[in-house]
């Protein structure tokens, strides 16, 4: 190739003909010239063809403007990534007078730059090349190439970028047309400019350039303008030179519509940056959308006579009004514009992606969408002042819907009559939203259907709120947490009693006594009238609010009525139709309920945070209950109460009958609530957590409280909790019942009990690792016969030996009833479980009896139909299973470990025997992050339809075996062991022999006192380590030859290292003694 012969500052002349070379062309590096030939007209003659198959040209070795393409037609190149006719990374060739015909690629589909690519093109043609991204040419990322006199046309993008596609790049571009281009999804029809918040912006330099009748838009972006620019939405020729009209068009910064420019978008297009178009008064019905590119232009309206916008855009219900997606900043600004009938799926009368337009003065009205009616914000922060949103409808945030992350800030803004079909009817805010709004007014929106009629926001986002109004919406005023900057007003009703046009606010809660119904008709009212600190004193009786009861971050207390038994005689009843009570708006330990029986609630798909809180909801919140009765009331979440990064504190409440999927009686995330002499009877869940459900909680603290008779489907019927730190302290659960671990079910997590009495729940008292602070008492039966108010089988020290089969029938029952550090002595016989034996977590010894030989003859028998034994809770090596006889687990679906299941647990095994367990994995024993320690144990007649018939050791499972023995196991890989991963077991005086198909499969450990073999007759254990293995790889060779001789001499020493006859010397009769045995130690 004439390139591999060429040296820097040759000349490789092309004839004029096409060459297909049939792939990429590289110049290496090299200062060369690929010269083409030229027509009579002298247009390029030489073409390098790519034949639709491959990238024509490629700089990828730092080439400079040594290197240059000259008198060149590229066409027909491909890539499915970027390049199609060239690619140049961190390069900067010379490009003259070449042409890129279509060329096609993801991302540049005639050249993209690469990475500080900066070559200088002059006189060249980008011509019918096609990209997703960039048609005719691609810059990334600091890449600033200087175009002069170049032309692109009839290139086109299917997203952005028909022309030229710039990403955190700023190319230079004199006397260069873009014309017939075409972007079909995002514009930038001509450029695209990308602003990147990583990495920088985009803003290329034009001077001298046109810009016209490109499909998509001609620019968008910002860009610098260096003068004698042209940018016109249609390529007019008037005068018939044969080029667009542009006579004085690039110095026109002042442009009049409709007298200098028949359209808004005619005049958008014109507009260089920094200009002002003034729009009279009147209607204007745009065919498309307004897009102003993002270029930092004015829009201005006219003013009425009574000082609003008298210019209205309107979008016929055909179209969105207006969008800034191109980074625009506060220099686009929108003023005295009435923006309405809109429609869209997102931002029917304005949509705003990742830029902060500035509005003033605007109206947004009629304007309809799925999701923000008159506006959407997707990573946007505008700025608006002195706007209206009124009359606009969507499904959510009819007025705004601020999406992920948009923070903008309104100034004087009013919205009213904005009607959501689902949230947010003046307002919605979601994804980790935050905006800021001073001054603005909220009345008679609504959002009837599912809250938030003034404002609703989720549980990420938190706007901030300072002397602004909301009252009067139907659906509630605000829904979602908030920042409070003072100064602001929430009323039920928008009273105006001194007729000054606006709701009355200035005596707001001068009333700190109120009275229900005796002063106010209902509960809701009185709040709405409460002053900081004021107490609502509520009558006996039942009161059936329509909607739930939001204290709306007040410092105030509700204060029911007692009975003659100090009894809650007022009753909040939710009609099995609402929840009761809400406090979502950073409601503090002044914000108390007291005396109340909250009933029959339900968090159904009508209300907000609908599967959560039957009785009680509360987010970021710590209000005060006490004596307080929760009863009757459902979700899917916390029937009675629902807590999230909450910490209320509850004194002698009741939780009774309430139900929930997860929680029936409370739940609680990533709270830290304090319970005190609370009762939680009678509660259930259809899975984990009947009376309490805690997930992720940071310091629960009960005391002195009682769990009895709740009940869950899975796990945990008194209390579940996962991957939290509770502490409990003389608390009681009793006759609770789960599938499993029905007093408490403890997982992954940290748990403190001291004082604390379990006894008789079903499916077993505690699951899990906990802290022991004594006191405490874990039994199997409730009874009391002494009367000293504790079960009677907690003996004094806490430590007992439970009998089997004397003193209970099943191993596993006298399992459960175990507390921590609790011998469980069974008999010799053998025992087939009603379930798998699962210690919880205990620090408890299950031992067996042996006979006269020292041999196991306690057998647990699964009679093929289930898993024998599990530590699925974090056991350690203080629980310890001891003389057992492990045989015949199996079960048709059971995967893993029908003899032992241990996963994350690494409990202690001593003489026990494991023999015709079958699984798919680990047969025996299956371990997972757990490594136990087997002492004396015996592996036969395992099997495993996959990997190890013995034992399976998974990822980080590091078992230590003494003495043991794996023989006669199978397995269609790792007969007699199988460690996967990490894994690395350590054997020690083992045997492993005769399994089949294999021994052990994957990384072991070994001290070369262990037999691994095929054959067992050739197991021939060693009584003391191998002389002559220098260095303790199990057999003498090599390397334990160059160990010897490096010591060969005298010793000088006793016990001198390679001196095997201990003469004093390491010689040559030790030379002897070591090749006498050379190989393997046995």
């Amino acid at each position: 190739m004439a390139i591999d012969a060429a040296n820097d500052g040759d000349v490789i002349q092309l004839l004029a003909e096409t060459y297909t070379e049939g792939a990429v062309i590289d110049t290496d590096g090299k200062a060369i010239t690929i010269l083409g030939a030229t027509d009579k007209r002298g247009a390029s003659a030489s073409i390098l063809d790519g034949d639709g198959s491959h990238r024509v040209l490629r700089c990828g070795s730092g080439e400079g403007a040594g290197t240059v393409f000259k008198d060149l037609v590229i066409r027909g190149g491909f890539n499915s990534d970027v390049g199609g006719g060239m690619y140049n990374y961190s390069s900067s060739p010379t490009l003259i007078n070449c042409t890129f015909t279509n060329n096609s690629a993801e991302y540049g589909g005639g050249i993209i730059n690469y990475f500080g690519s900066n070559p200088t093109l002059t006189g060249c043609t980008f011509k019918g090349n096609a990209a997703s991204v960039g048609g005719g040419v691609y810059n990334y990322h600091l890449s600033a190439p200087l175009l002069e006199g170049c032309t692109f046309t009839d290139n086109s993008s299917d997203l952005a970028g028909g022309g030229m596609f710039n990403y955190d790049s700023s190319p230079s571009l004199v006397g260069c047309g873009f014309t017939g281009n075409h972007a079909s999804e995002y514009g930038g029809a001509g450029i695209y400019n990308h602003e990147s918040s990583v990495d920088g912006t985009s803003r290329p330099t034009l001077s001298s350039s046109l810009l016209c009748g490109n499909a998509g838009g001609n620019i968008a972006g910002d860009w610098i303008d260096e003068g004698e620019n042209c940018i016109r939405l249609v390529c007019d020729d008037g005068d018939g030179d044969g080029l667009p009209d542009c006579v004085d068009q690039e110095s026109d910064l002042e442009l009049a519509v409709p007298g200098e420019y028949v359209s808004i978008e005619l005049a958008i297009d014109a507009a260089a940056p920094g200009a002002v178009i003034v729009i009279e008064a009147g209607i204007f019905t745009p065919h498309l959308t307004l897009d102003t590119q993002g270029k930092p232009i004015t829009i201005r309206g006219a003013i009425d006579p009574d000082g609003g916008p008298g210019t209205i855009i309107d979008g016929g219900g055909m179209i969105r009004v207006l969008q800034c997606v191109s980074g625009e900043t506060p220099g686009t600004v929108f003023e005295n514009l009435r923006i309405r009938n809109g429609i869209a799926t997102t931002g029917g009368g304005m949509y705003i992606d990742q830029s902060s337009p500035t509005l003033s003065n605007c109206a947004f009205t009629g304007n309809s969408a799925e999701d923000g009616g008159g506006m959407y914000n997707h990573q946007g922060s505008p700025i608006l002042s002195d706007c209206v949103f009124l009359g606009n409808s969507a499904e959510f945030g009819s007025g705004i819907y601020n999406g992920t992350a948009s923070s903008p800030t309104l100034v004087d803004c009013r919205f009213t009559g904005n009607t959501a079909r689902l949230r947010g009817g003046g307002m919605c805010n979601t994804s980790s939203s935050a905006p800021t709004l001073v001054g603005c007014m909220f009345t008679a929106n609504d959002a009837s259907n599912q809250g938030g009629g003034g404002m609703f926001s989720d549980e990420t986002s938190t706007p901030t709120l300072t002397a602004s109004l909301l009252c009067g919406n139907v659906g509630g005023n605000m829904y979602g947490d908030w920042v409070d900057e003072g100064e602001n007003c929430i009323r039920l009703v928008c009273d105006d009693g001194d007729g000054d046009g606006h709701p009355d606010c200035g005596n707001q809660g001068s009333d700190l006594e109120l009275g229900v119904p005796g002063e106010y008709d209902s509960i809701a009212l009185a709040i709405d009238a409460a002053a900081p600190g004021a107490v609502i004193t509520l009558e006996s009786g039942t009161f059936t609010p329509l909607a739930t009861i939001d204290t709306v971050g007040k410092s105030i207390t509700i204060r029911g009525t007692l009975d003659g038994n100090g009894k809650p005689a007022t009753i909040i009843d939710g009609g099995g139709m609402i929840r009761v009570l809400q406090c979502v708006s950073g409601e503090s330990s002044d914000t108390v309920f007291e005396n109340l029986t909250i009933r029959d609630g339900l968090a159904g798909e009508t209300i907000e945070y609908a599967t959560a809180g039957g009785g009680m909801y509360v987010r970021q919140s710590s209000p005060t209950l006490a004596n307080c009765t929760f009863i009757g009331s459902s979700a899917q979440q916390g029937g009675g109460m629902y807590i999230r990064e909450g910490s209320p504190t509850l004194t002698d409440c009741t939780f009774i009958g309430n139900a929930a999927g997860y929680g029936g009686g409370m739940y609680n995330r990533q709270g830290a609530p304090t319970l005190s002499d609370c009762v939680f009877l009678e509660n259930s869940s259809n899975a984990n957590g009947g009376g309490m459900y805690n997930v992720n909680e940071s310091g629960l603290l009960l005391n002195e409280c009682t769990f009895m008779s709740n009940s869950a489907g899975s796990r945990g019927g008194g209390m579940y909790s996962l991957q939290g730190s509770p502490t409990l302290r003389n608390c009681a659960f009793r006759e609770n019942s789960g599938e499993s671990a029905g007093g408490i079910n403890n997982a992954d997590g940290s748990m403190i009990m001291s004082g604390c009495t379990i006894c008789e729940n079903g499916g077993g008292n505690i699951s899990g690792s906990w802290v022991d602070e004594g006191g405490n008492c874990l039994a199997y039966s409730c009874d009391d016969q002494d009367g000293d108010g504790l079960p009677d089988e907690c003996a004094d020290d806490g430590v007992a030996t439970l009998l089997v089969p004397s003193q209970f029938a099943s191993i596993e029952d006298a399992v459960e009833a175990a507390g921590y550090g609790d011998v469980v002595l069974v008999e010799a016989g053998v025992y087939f479980p009603s379930r798998t034996i699962d210690p919880g977590g205990k620090p408890i010894t299950i031992r067996g009896a042996i006979d006269d030989e020292g041999l196991p003859v306690t057998v647990i028998d699964g009679g093929g139909n289930m898993r024998l034994i599990r530590c699925v809770t974090g056991e350690s090596a203080d629980t310890v299973f001891e003389n057992l006889v492990i045989r015949n687990g199996s079960g048709p679906d059971l995967g893993y470990g029908s003899g032992m299941y241990n996963f994350y647990s690494s409990p202690t095994l001593r003489n026990c025997v494991f023999t015709g367990n079958s699984a798919n994995t680990g047969g025996g024993v299956f371990n997972h992050h757990g490594s136990p320690t087997l002492t004396g144990c015996v592996f036969t007649g395992n099997t495993a339809s996959y990997r190890g018939g013995g034992m399976f050791n998974g990822n980080s499972s590091d078992p230590v075996l003494i003495d043991c023995t794996l023989t006669g196991n199978f397995a269609a890989s790792g007969g007699g062991m199988y460690n996967f991963g990490t894994s690395n077991p350590v054997l020690t005086n083992c045997v492993v022999c005769g399994n089949s198909p294999d021994q052990l499969v994957g990384p072991w450990a070994d001290d070369c006192s262990s037999c691994v073999t095929a054959s067992c007759e050739d197991c021939q254990l060693p009584v003391e380590p191998c002389p002559t293995d220098l260095v303790q790889n199990c057999i003498t060779d090599a390397d334990d030859l160059e160990a010897f001789l490096a010591r060969w001499g005298a010793c000088g020493i006793e016990d001198c290292v390679g001196d095997f006859n201990d003469d004093g010397g390491v010689d040559g009769a030790d030379l002897g003694i070591l090749f006498s045995v050379w190989g393997t130690c046995q």
